[in-house]
């Protein structure tokens, strides 16, 4: 029993280590927005454009931002503001 408590947490903490980048897309006003996000930081692409950002504290949904970017999302929906620009924006299916 107590081998299968030890084989059981090493595969925990394996599992935790193994933090891969996951890419999500999104639909925001008819352009396609990818976020790859890994741990507290996340790169956003828009109209060939790549944006840096952090993850930032968020009561509800993950918010992250820079200077000139917040992307903020909760459930299939977010919101992007970029330069004053704001989008609204729908999670997509894993196909694109």
């Amino acid at each position: 029993m107590r081998a299968l408590v030890v084989i059981f947490t090493s595969m925990l903490i394996l599992s935790a280590c193994s933090d891969e980048p996951k890419s999500t897309h999104y639909l925001c006003n008819d352009r396609v927005v990818e976020l790859a996000h890994q741990g507290a930081r996340a790169t956003l692409t828009l109209n060939q454009q790549t944006y840096t950002l952090n993850k930032e504290p968020s009561a509800s949904g993950v918010k992250y931002i820079n200077e000139r970017v917040l992307f903020w999302s909760k459930a299939d929906e977010a919101m992007l503001i970029v330069s004053g620009n704001k989008y609204h924006c729908q999670q997509q299916a894993d196909a694109l």
